[in-house]
């Protein structure tokens, strides 16, 4: 795992949330925001699909503002680094260096998004 893979999370996760805002704009459909969702996760996994569809399900009645938003839920980098932070194959120091650099990545993509 490396930093370009701790990107494409995070471009994942963008992609997702976007699509929330999209929603939230009532641009599409509740329906359509999670079929989109699922097809970019793209998971081969039917288990994992199938928890993460549950896990979208319940950003529905989640507030729309504060730490316990839907678009905070989506947009975690604290939860995507542990999520990929096993596979890392590299000592602390380089650690540091990626987690740095994923977070001004991470940050630069949640500016990018469209309300």
């Amino acid at each position: 795992m490396s930093y370009s893979n701790l990107r494409k999370e995070i471009d994942i996760a963008g992609a997702i949330a976007q699509t929330y805002l999209n929603y939230k704009r009532g641009d599409i459909s509740f329906d359509a925001f999670v079929m989109n969702s699922v097809d970019v996760a793209e998971s081969s996994d039917q288990l994992i699909a199938e928890h993460f569809r549950v896990y979208l399900e319940t950003l529905r009645d989640r507030p729309d503002e504060g730490s316990n938003s839907a678009l905070n839920g989506i947009m975690d980098f604290d939860a995507i680094w542990s999520n990929i932070e096993g596979d890392l194959d590299c000592d602390e120091t380089e650690a540091d260096m990626i987690w740095g650099a994923g977070q001004r990545y991470f940050s630069q993509v949640k500016g990018k998004l469209v309300a």
